[in-house]
Parts: structure tokens; C-alpha cells; sequence
């Protein structure tokens, strides 16, 4: 409940802008320019993403996995802009921390985790040339709604004060909220450079712990704080046909997690940074 009150509140005040750009596809049409073609395309690419996950009390993971992609960018008579991507990485990342037993004594722990972060993205917004006499930049005014899912598994067998313990893994699942801004620069004949930023809230954060071994951990599932997420990137295209091109991006998030509240036994989740940055390289192809 607390989710859908802050999605409507931050949703409601810019329902205008999305109406009035509706109006404009409606009634505006336009023969196919390079941007437009950017704007309507499937992209399918490799990635690689760098992460660097914080929690307050110090443990930590960091590293870069490999993944895959998939983008659908549809604008409608160049005014209604709309995106949708799945993007998935999975790989072995270090882990530098420590565990609590039932005692609430620490005990150190690097090992290496496999790890499986799924992102799922809608995006919404509206298309605004800047000035006729600038045919080659236009600007997007944008929405974004998100998912991601954070799996991470310790294989055995680790040890914990000398004691072997089975698999340990924790989930992470969240939405995010965004409002941002893409500007579309067409600087050579084949080639679009678009930037863009964001600023918006993380949505309904939680945790899963499956635990197997209840004499030395217990499982542990809570609702995390919410708090900012924050992202900047960049994609060129590169068009080798009319309607296909090469893409590199780079996009940069960072984004929190508050403290969990503490369970019967006195566990609890710490508050958390994450650092991302996420490269791709795709091939594209154009609707029109």
C-alpha cells in the first residue's frame, strides 16, 4: 500500500506531459529521420557490469560479471517516446565481510559468491525538438518505472569458526522510480550521441535469506528503507544500413537501501550503497 501512495504521488503531477505529448503523436506526422530510427528499434547486446555493493556495518562485494540484453524503443509520429529492456548478468563476484552465529558474534568471511542480477525497465515520455533551425537535437522528457532482483549464493563449502556450513543465499528485490531526460544528438551522418540522467526514489526494497543451517544462521526475510537512486549514461549509435546500427552505452547508477527493522533474535539487515556501471555493445535494427 505504502508503494502504490508514493508511485501515485510522484506519478499524478506529470500526467500533463504525457497527455500532451499523446496529443502530439496524434496529431503530428513526419517523414523518418536517423533519430526517429534510433527511436524506434530492437537492440540486442553483450554487457559487462561493474558493481560495488557497501553495507554500512563494511561487507562488501565488488567485481564485474558478463550479461546479456534486449531494447525496444518505440516513439509514435516522433512526439510519444516509449522503451522497454530486460537486462541479466550473472557471474562470480568476492564477497569481504562477516557472518553473526546465534550468539551474535562475528565472524570474518571472503569467499567468492555467485551472483545473478536481473533488471527490468519502462520508460515513457515525450519528444520536443528543440528549435527548427536545430533539426539534429531533440530532447525527451521521461518516466521510468523498474525491477530489479539480486541473487547471491556462497557455495559450499565455507567455513564459519572452523564449522562447515552448506549454501548460503540471499535475495534482494526492488522497484525504482525515475524521472529523467535524454538528449538526442544526430553530429555526424551516420551517428547519434544520446546522453541522459535521472533522479528518483528505490520502491518496496526487500531481503530473503535461505539459511540451511539454523544451528549456526537462521533465515531472515524483512523489508528494507527506501531511498534515492540516482543514474547518468550515454549511447552512440552507428548506423552501417539504413536501418542498422552498432551501439556502445555506459550507464552509471548508484542508489541505497535503508536499515531493516530487527527480527525476534536481534538479526538485522544494515543500510546499503550500491555503485554500478554497466557497458554495452549491441547491434540495432530499425522499424523504419
Amino acid at each position: 500500500m505504502r508503494f502504490l501512495t508514493v508511485l501515485l504521488a510522484l506519478i499524478l503531477p506529470l500526467l500533463p506531459l504525457s497527455l500532451h505529448a499523446l496529443g502530439l503523436a496524434i496529431s503530428h506526422s513526419a517523414e523518418a529521420t536517423l533519430i526517429d530510427k534510433v527511436n524506434n528499434q530492437a537492440i540486442v547486446a553483450g554487457s559487462g557490469l561493474y558493481l560495488n555493493y557497501r553495507e554500512s556495518i563494511g561487507d562488501g562485494v565488488k567485481g564485474t560479471i558478463p550479461g546479456i540484453s534486449l531494447q525496444i524503443i518505440r516513439s509514435f509520429n516522433n512526439s510519444l517516446y516509449t522503451e522497454v529492456a530486460a537486462e541479466f548478468e550473472k557471474g562470480n563476484l568476492q564477497y569481504n565481510g562477516f557472518f553473526f552465529d546465534l550468539y551474535h558474534i562475528a565472524h570474518p568471511l571472503n569467499a567468492g559468491t555467485l551472483n545473478s542480477i536481473l533488471n527490468l525497465n519502462a520508460d515513457i515520455g515525450a519528444i520536443f525538438p528543440l528549435k527548427q533551425s536545430w533539426p539534429d537535437l531533440r530532447l525527451i522528457y521521461y518516466l521510468e518505472l523498474g525491477y530489479r532482483q539480486w541473487e547471491r549464493t556462497v557455495p559450499p563449502p565455507f567455513y564459519v569458526a572452523g564449522v562447515g556450513v552448506n549454501s548460503f543465499t540471499e535475495e534482494y528485490n526492488n522497484f525504482d522510480y525515475m524521472a529523467g531526460i535524454k538528449l538526442e544528438w544526430k553530429f555526424a551522418e551516420n551517428a547519434v550521441l544520446v546522453p541522459n540522467a535521472g533522479a528518483g526514489l528505490t520502491l518496496n526494497p526487500t531481503i530473503k535469506a535461505n539459511v540451511p543451517d539454523a544451528g549456526i544462521f537462521i533465515a531472515y526475510n524483512a523489508n528494507l528503507g527506501q531511498s534515492y537512486y540516482y543514474q547518468l549514461g550515454a549511447a552512440l549509435y552507428w548506423f552501417i544500413t539504413p536501418n542498422t546500427n552498432l551501439n556502445l552505452s555506459a550507464k552509471y547508477e548508484t542508489f541505497a537501501f535503508g536499515t531493516a527493522s530487527k527480527n525476534v533474535d536481534g538479526i538485522y539487515e544494515p543500510s546499503s550503497t550500491t555503485n554500478q556501471l554497466r557497458f554495452k555493445a549491441g547491434v540495432g535494427f530499425a522499424f523504419s
